[in-house]
């Protein structure tokens, strides 16, 4: 869905339109992209013909090879970025060793969580449109939040926000507008869970964060930065 996500936010008004509207060809370009990641990810790949098959001749291979041509071009071949749940991963292997008194179980629970608010973040298109490495950002906000209690979460959020600062290098959204990212994803998986993880959801919530995350953009002298 990622790959759908990003080519729907990334073409025409007119083109994401057609796709969209009619329910057949928003399936054929999902299918379109599964036969792309298989092709980027797995070590046993099949072709067009098989993926026709598969839809029950509802589409047939050069509709298929169409659509992929399509999909790369819009996408400018840019088909296999880290994943949201891949930046999560990854700065939380950077981050945890800096944490005293934080264990493995808890540490698994936290990826856990992260996993669980990465994937509800396509439920949403304007997180669609957000980078990937904002989306891991938000979501391990959102986990700390949920199940650290406030004296290893302020430990947590620092060591994130001097994670941030000195391991990447590209720009990230203002913490403000990564503020909003994370509220709105806790907001859909509220929605889906019917229940509310976060104490207050007010801009106090993240305050600590903000407020560290600005601390340490002024004393590198430049912008956080994340990945894509």
């Amino acid at each position: 869905m990622e790959l759908v996500d990003r080519f729907l936010s990334s073409c025409s008004h007119k083109t994401s339109q057609r796709y969209l509207a009619e329910r057949e060809h928003f399936q054929l370009l999902s299918i379109t992209a599964f036969y792309v990641s298989v092709k980027t990810t797995e070590r046993v790949v099949f072709g067009s013909e098989l993926v026709a098959l598969v839809s029950n001749g509802t589409y047939t291979k050069e509709e298929i090879e169409r659509t992929e041509e399509e999909l790369l071009h819009v996408l400018r071949w840019r088909i296999n970025p880290p994943t949201a749940l891949q930046f999560a991963f990854h700065i939380m292997s950077l981050v945890a060793p800096h944490i005293a008194n934080i264990h493995d179980d808890l540490v698994a629970r936290m990826l856990d969580e992260t996993a669980y608010q990465v994937e509800n973040s396509v439920k949403d298109y304007s997180l669609s449109q957000e980078r990937s490495s904002s989306i891991a950002v938000a979501a391990l906000f959102n986990a700390a939040y949920h199940l650290l209690d406030s004296g290893i979460r302020r430990k947590f959020l620092l060591s994130l926000c001097c994670t941030l600062v000195g391991n990447f290098a590209h720009p990230i959204a203002h913490p403000k507008e990564l503020q909003m990212a994370r509220l709105r994803l806790q907001s859909v998986v509220d929605t889906n869970d019917d229940i509310t993880h976060l104490p207050n959801r007010d801009e106090s919530a993240a305050t600590p964060f903000i407020t560290a995350l600005e601390y340490l953009e002024a004393s590198a002298g430049q912008l956080v930065v994340v990945g894509p």
